[in-house]
């Protein structure tokens, strides 16, 4: 026999009840999940002893000092279906309060349950979404609603990840009378892009807004998000650029005039390289090329533009 075989036993027996690799134990989130299931019924039907019997089972699962974050969505349920004494006993049970109720209390307008989740450790300022920078952007066009936030702290200058605050929404969207107030509670030009959402309201008083913003002295020639860079990376694919580059592509004439009055720039590139008035000739509208076309053929190019070597490359 080969010398290199005999290390090998031929007469051993093959075992071929190997043993198996374990399988996931699921059990428990599955249990988890149908205890969260059986807190959310209740709760819908507003049944206070069925739920604490739920969160008596869950508690049971999880430990004496476990977190309900499972149970978050019975907060939205209950604010939803006005069931505030359950509102009450999840927040005294430490269900935490998420983005999701508040969303739900605001948009139904239920001051009652914001003033709890606000007395319960709710920051009212939090940003609700990526895009959503607090309750408050969702409140601008309610004028009861808008002072409630005001007069419980809100601020009109909160931001989410974006530089977009809820004056930022109002100046495109709510009355001159509530762009006012957040004005008179702090609001501010040095957030939230305001020059650039006031030049994109579509109603009639859209110049006595947009004077109301100038007055109070924007810088008119920066690109939009320039002086907030992570927004401006996140969002440079979508063209960015000044107030001017928004006036001409949605073919406000006289707003182009009265930025081009003020000194707007009318050779500042956007994040795409293009100038307002490629924005206006894309969009066809021809009388804002006709205008910007003679003042862009006498003017000189700025010295610095923001966005050399910060363009879109086309997928960021």
């Amino acid at each position: 026999m080969d010398p290199v075989l005999k290390v090998f036993d031929f007469s051993a027996e093959f075992d071929s009840k190997l043993e198996s690799p374990p399988i996931p134990d699921n059990t428990l989130d599955n249990r988890l999940d149908s205890a969260v299931a059986r807190a959310e019924d209740p709760t819908t039907a507003g049944n206070i002893p069925r739920l604490a019997k739920a969160l008596s089972d869950l508690r049971s699962l999880l430990g004496p000092n476990a977190s309900f974050d499972r149970l978050s969505s019975t907060l939205s349920l209950a604010t939803g279906h006005g069931h505030r004494e359950v509102l009450k006993y999840l927040i005294a049970e430490n269900v935490p309060i998420t983005a999701d109720a508040v969303t739900v209390a605001t948009i139904a307008k239920d001051e009652w349950s914001l003033d709890l989740m606000l007395n319960s450790g709710w920051n009212i300022d939090e940003p609700l979404g990526l895009t959503t920078p607090s309750a408050l952007a969702l409140a601008v066009e309610d004028r009861a609603l808008v002072s409630w936030f005001l007069e419980h702290g809100a601020s009109p200058n909160a931001q989410c990840s974006l530089d977009l605050t809820p004056l930022s929404i109002a100046v495109q969207f709510s009355s001159m009378s509530i762009i006012r107030s957040l004005f008179d509670y702090g609001g501010s030009v040095q957030y939230g892009q305001l020059l650039h959402y006031a030049v994109r309201r579509d109603s009639p008083d859209q110049q006595d807004v947009v004077d109301l913003i100038l007055n109070k002295n924007p810088p008119i020639n920066h690109v939009m998000y320039q002086e907030h860079p992570q927004s401006y990376f996140r969002q440079r694919m979508f063209g960015l650029g000044t107030p001017l580059h928004e006036a001409a592509g949605k073919g406000r004439l006289e707003m182009v005039k009265k930025l081009i009055d003020l000194g707007d720039h009318p050779l500042i590139r956007d994040s795409c390289g293009e100038i307002p008035l490629q924005r206006a000739q894309k969009a066809g509208h021809d009388s804002v090329v006709a205008y910007l076309g003679q003042i862009t053929a006498n003017a000189e190019w700025p010295v610095h533009q923001f966005t050399d070597g910060k363009e879109t490359t086309g997928w960021s």
